[in-house]
C-alpha cells in the first residue's frame, strides 16, 4: 500500500491511527482493487459530482455553464477510463473507508472556492505555506477544525495527551464511538475526514519540557503562531518563555466571555507574560507550587473580576456539586470562530496588536436595561434624618442622665480625674465587637462614665434586637471595670439604668484597693487579647486548661460555658457551622453587610480605623481569590437560585478542622441584659485565654440568627434559610444538651498559640468616642 506520512508512534494501535492511505488510481491499482475486495470497507465514489463543480469553479463566468461542463466532462471520462484514472483514493483505517476525490490542488481549489474573496487567492496562497501548533484539544479541536475548515494553513501540529470522556460531549464534536480516543488523534481524523491533503502532526503525549522543541520546530519547519488551549499552568508559562525565545505568537481563547488573548512575541520579545495580569515572570517560579497554591494565578490570568458570573459560581462549586469549571459547546464553537478569524488576520499581517478582547454574546445581544420604578427610589434626605436620630449629642446624653441622676442625688468624692477617665476609656475601646464596628460612644460627668450605644455603627442583620452591640458594649465594660481595679478604683455598675436601654450602662467610680490579684491579672492582658485567625495544627488541650477558662466566669451573671472539644463532636459542629455560613454567604442583605465590614486596602484600613482590616483575616492566596469572587453579589445569586452553595462551606470548615476546641457561652434566659453580661464573660474568658497563650476566634453569626427563630423574624431571609436555620439550631442544642429555652450567646474556637505574630484590628481614636462638648469638637477637628 501507500506510504504512511506523520504517522503516530503507537501505529499498531487503532486508537492512535490518524493518517489516510493517499493511493493513485494508475501506480497503486493493485492496493485499491485489494482493498475494494474486502468485504468489510465501505466504497465511496463520487468523482463525477465532484468533477463537474471542479469544473464549475473553474470557468464560473461560462454563458451556458451545464452543457460547458458535461462537454468537458465527457471528455475526460473518454481519457480517464470513465474517470477510474482521475483524482486520487483515500484509505480510512479507523472507519474502513475507501474514497475516491480530487487530486490535491484540484480538491483544495474546489474545497476553498467558496472562501473567496474573503480570502482572496493570493492570500490563501500565502495561508498554505503556515504552520500552526495548538497545544490542548478540548477547546482547541473546535479551533483546529475551524481553521482546516478554512485551510488558513498548510501544516497542524496538535498536542494533548487526554482522551476524550463522556462528559467531555457536552462541547467536543465527537460521538460515541469515540469514547477514550485520545483528543489530538480524534482532531486529527476529524481533519483527515474533512481534508485528506491536510499535514497533521500529532504528539498524543501532550507538550513537555522535552518535546517542546520537536513541537516548535526550526528553520522552515518552525511553526507560525501558537494556540495555547493547555490546563496546565507551568506548561503555559513554559510555553510563553518559548514564544519569546522563537519570536513566535501566541493566541489563547477562554471560551467565557468570547476573551481572546493575544500576545505578540514576535513583535515584541519583551511583552510581559498574559499582559502583565500574573506576576508570574519566570516558570521556576512555580515549581514546588501545589493546585491550591497556583490557583489564584490562573485566577489572575483569567481576571478574576472579569470572568462571567455563572463562571465565578462555578469555581464556588468545584469538587462540591460539580467535578471542574464547565464550557459550554456554543462558548467552545464562538472561540474556534473567532480565534480562528484573529489567527488568519495575524498570518496576513492584517494584525499586530497585542492585548485581550472580549467576543461576549450575552452582552452584545441582550435586552435593554430596564429603567428603575419610581416607586422604589430613595430619598436621601429620608435617610440622612434617620441617622440623625439615631445620633447621640451631648445635649441629648446629659438630657438623659438627669433622669435619674443629680448632683444632690449622688454624692460626688472627685476622684476621677479626666486623665483617668481617658485611660479607661482607651482600655475598654480594645474590647471585641462584630465586625469590628465599636458601637460605643462614652459620657463623663463627675466620678461617672455613662455608655452609650452608638446605633449608627451597628446596622447589621446580624445585631439583631441589639444583641450583638450588647455583647461588645458587655465587653468594653468588664475592660473598663478590670482596668478601674488595677488603677485602684471599683466601679458600681448599673446596666440599663433608664429601663428603656437609652444608657446601656452607668458607672460610679470609688478610690479603693481591690484585692482580687486575678482581676488585675487578667487587666494586664488587655492590650494583648485580640481575634487570632491563623489556621493552625489543632492540639488537644489539657483539662486543666478548660478548668482554668470556666473559673475565670464570675457565675454572677447567669452565663455559662460549654466545651465542645471531642473529634466526633468538633465533626458535627464543623458541619453546623459551615452551613449557618453557607445561609449568610447567600443573604443579600447579610453579604452586603459581610463585605461592608471588610477593608480591602491598607489605605481604607488606615482612615476608617474599624471594620475587618483583610489582613487580619490571615487567608492563603487561594482564599483570598475565592473571598473576591465571594466579593460579587451577582456571583453569589446565581447560586441561590439554584439552591447550590456548598463550595462556600469550605473555609469555615478550614476554621474549625483547626480548633482544638470551641467554647460555648450560654444563658438560660433570653434578654439584653444576658447578651451584655455574656460580653463581660466573654472578655473574662478571652483575657484568660490569652494569659494561659491560647488563641480565640469568635464563629458567631448563628448566635444572632436563633433569636430571630424564637420571634419567627424571617424578614429578609428566604423560608428554605429560615426553615434549615431551625435544623441547624436542634442539632446544635442537641450537640451541647441545651433546653429548649437556652441561649447561645457565643461560639468561639480555642486553639494554642503559634509563633506566628497575627495581624491585629485598629481601634477608632478614644478621644473620637467621648461625648463631652470640648472632646468632641476636638475630635471632630481630628477626625482621623
Amino acid at each position: 500500500m501507500g506510504k504512511k506520512t506523520n504517522q503516530s508512534k503507537c501505529t499498531t494501535d487503532i486508537n492512535y491511527i490518524f493518517n489516510v492511505e493517499i493511493l493513485d488510481p494508475v501506480s497503486d491499482y493493485k492496493e485499491i482493487n485489494i482493498l475494494k475486495s474486502k468485504p468489510f470497507i465501505q466504497i465511496i465514489d463520487t468523482i463525477t459530482s465532484q468533477t463537474k463543480e471542479l469544473l464549475k469553479t473553474q470557468h464560473p463566468n461560462k454563458t451556458n455553464q451545464n452543457k460547458y461542463v458535461e462537454t468537458r466532462l465527457t471528455e475526460l471520462k473518454k481519457s480517464t477510463d470513465n474517470l477510474e484514472k482521475f483524482g486520487k483514493w483515500v484509505y480510512y483505517p479507523w472507519s474502513n473507508k475507501l474514497i475516491h476525490i480530487l487530486n490535491k490542488n484540484d480538491f483544495i481549489s474546489v474545497r476553498t472556492d467558496r472562501n473567496q474573496n474573503k480570502i482572496t487567492k493570493s492570500e490563501q496562497s500565502l495561508l498554505m505555506k503556515k504552520s500552526i501548533g495548538i497545544i490542548g484539544l478540548s477547546v482547541g479541536g473546535s479551533i483546529a477544525l475551524t481553521m482546516a475548515q478554512e485551510r488558513i494553513c498548510s501544516k497542524l501540529k496538535l498536542a494533548d495527551y487526554d482522551e476524550i470522556d463522556l462528559s467531555n460531549l457536552n462541547r467536543l464534536q465527537a460521538t460515541i464511538d469515540n469514547l477514550y480516543t485520545n483528543k489530538a488523534v480524534y482532531t486529527a481524523r476529524k481533519i483527515k475526514e474533512l481534508d485528506p491533503y491536510m499535514d497533521i502532526e500529532v504528539f498524543e503525549k501532550g507538550i513537555t519540557k522535552e518535546n517542546m522543541s520537536d513541537f516548535f520546530g526550526a528553520g522552515d519547519s518552525k511553526i507560525d503562531l501558537l494556540i495555547e488551549e493547555c490546563d496546565s499552568l507551568d506548561i503555559k508559562v513554559q510555553l510563553r518563555e518559548k514564544c519569546k525565545k522563537e519570536h513566535v505568537p501566541l493566541i489563547m481563547d477562554t471560551s467565557d466571555k468570547g476573551l481572546i488573548d493575544i500576545e505578540r512575541y514576535d513583535i515584541d520579545k519583551s511583552y510581559p507574560f498574559f499582559h502583565g495580569l500574573s506576576k508570574i515572570k519566570d516558570s521556576s517560579e512555580l515549581e514546588g507550587l501545589s493546585t491550591e497554591e497556583k490557583v489564584p494565578f490562573i485566577l489572575q490570568i483569567l481576571g478574576e473580576n472579569s470572568i462571567s458570573k455563572r463562571l465565578k459560581s462555578s469555581f464556588i462549586e468545584i469538587e462540591e456539586t460539580i467535578s471542574t469549571w464547565p464550557q459550554l459547546a456554543s462558548d467552545v464553537s464562538i472561540g474556534g470562530g473567532t480565534t480562528t478569524n484573529v489567527a488568519r488576520r495575524i498570518l496576513l499581517d492584517e494584525l499586530t496588536t497585542s492585548g485581550r478582547f472580549y467576543v461576549d454574546v450575552d452582552e452584545i445581544i441582550s435586552d435593554p436595561p430596564h429603567e428603575p420604578s419610581l416607586s422604589t427610589n430613595i430619598n436621601a434626605s429620608e435617610i440622612d434624618l434617620s441617622l440623625i436620630e439615631q445620633q447621640i449629642t451631648p445635649a441629648y446624653a446629659e438630657k438623659e442622665i438627669q433622669k435619674f441622676y443629680s448632683p444632690s442625688k449622688n454624692k460626688e468624692n472627685n476622684c476621677l480625674s479626666k486623665n483617668i477617665a481617658m485611660v479607661l476609656i482607651r482600655h475598654a475601646n480594645m474590647a471585641p465587637s462584630g465586625g469590628n464596628c465599636q458601637p460605643w460612644l462614652w459620657y463623663i460627668k463627675g466620678d461617672y462614665i455613662f455608655l452609650f450605644h452608638n446605633k449608627t455603627k451597628s446596622k447589621s442583620f446580624l445585631d439583631y434586637n441589639n444583641y450583638a452591640s450588647y455583647l461588645a458594649l458587655g465587653a468594653a465594660s468588664e475592660n473598663l471595670i478590670l482596668k478601674a481595679e488595677e488603677l485602684g478604683f471599683i466601679a458600681d455598675i448599673s446596666p440599663f439604668p433608664n429601663k428603656n436601654e437609652t444608657i446601656i450602662c452607668a458607672f460610679h467610680f470609688k478610690k479603693e484597693k481591690s484585692n482580687n490579684d486575678e482581676n488585675k491579672l487578667l487587666s494586664k492582658q488587655i492590650p494583648f487579647r485580640h481575634t487570632n485567625r491563623i489556621l493552625n495544627n489543632k492540639e488537644k488541650l489539657p483539662q486543666h486548661t478548660y478548668e482554668k477558662l470556666r473559673d475565670s466566669i464570675k457565675n454572677k451573671t447567669n452565663t455559662n460555658i460549654h466545651f465542645i472539644s471531642k473529634k466526633d463532636e468538633l465533626d458535627s459542629f464543623k458541619t453546623i457551622y459551615s452551613s449557618g455560613e453557607r445561609i449568610r454567604m447567600l443573604n443579600q442583605e447579610m453579604h452586603s453587610n459581610m463585605m461592608n465590614e471588610i477593608r480591602w486596602t491598607s489605605e481604607e484600613t488606615q482612615k476608617t480605623c474599624d471594620g475587618i482590616d483583610i489582613e487580619t483575616l490571615e487567608l492563603s492566596k487561594t482564599d483570598q481569590v475565592g473571598l473576591n469572587i465571594c466579593k460579587d453579589w451577582k456571583t453569589l445569586s446565581i447560586l441561590e437560585s439554584l439552591k447550590l452553595g456548598k463550595g462556600l462551606e469550605k473555609f469555615p470548615k478550614k476554621i474549625i478542622s483547626s480548633a482544638s476546641a470551641i467554647g460555648v457561652l450560654y444563658t438560660e434566659k433570653i434578654s439584653p441584659l444576658a447578651f451584655f453580661n455574656g460580653g463581660r464573660e466573654l472578655q473574662r474568658v478571652w483575657l484568660k485565654a490569652t494569659q494561659l497563650n491560647l488563641i480565640i476566634q469568635p464563629v458567631a453569626p448563628l448566635c444572632y440568627l436563633f433569636p430571630r427563630i424564637n420571634n419567627d423574624k424571617k424578614e429578609s431571609m428566604s423560608q428554605n434559610s429560615f426553615s434549615e436555620l431551625k435544623t441547624l439550631k436542634s442539632k446544635l442544642h442537641a450537640l451541647c444538651n441545651f433546653k429548649k429555652e437556652t441561649c447561645s450567646i457565643m461560639y468561639f474556637k480555642i486553639a494554642p498559640k503559634t509563633d506566628k505574630k497575627a495581624t491585629r484590628s485598629l481601634r477608632v481614636p478614644t478621644i473620637n468616642t467621648i461625648l463631652n462638648e470640648k472632646t468632641l469638637t476636638k475630635a471632630q477637628n481630628n477626625h482621623v
